[in-house]
């Protein structure tokens, strides 16, 4: 009687327990497809339309989704619409992302 209950309990806890952690796997997806929209515009201050950006203290791009175009301070980004436009000023691209 008393492993029907350990086997019962623990089946419990399994169950919500698997509630829990695909609970957190879909809010992290969710904050994944909204983060990858826009990062450019909606989280570094880019215009529309921005694809990479850089710092002015720096010479190389990135990625607006790479996190390293996310530690650059706000005060330093410089937005790009595409890679031609980041090379003609002198950027090399991030072997980052």
């Amino acid at each position: 009687m008393k492993l029907i209950t350990i086997i019962f309990t623990l089946s419990i806890v399994l169950f919500i327990l698997g509630f829990i952690i695909a609970d957190n796997y879909q809010n992290k997806d969710d904050k994944i497809i909204t983060f990858s929209e826009n990062v450019c515009e909606k989280v570094l201050g880019c215009p529309e339309g921005t694809q990479f950006v850089g710092s002015e203290i720096s010479d190389v791009y990135h990625k607006c989704s790479c996190s390293s175009a996310l530690r650059i301070k706000n005060e330093n980004i410089v937005c790009f619409i595409d890679e031609e436009s980041a090379i003609e000023q002198g950027y090399r691209s991030s072997k980052v992302c």
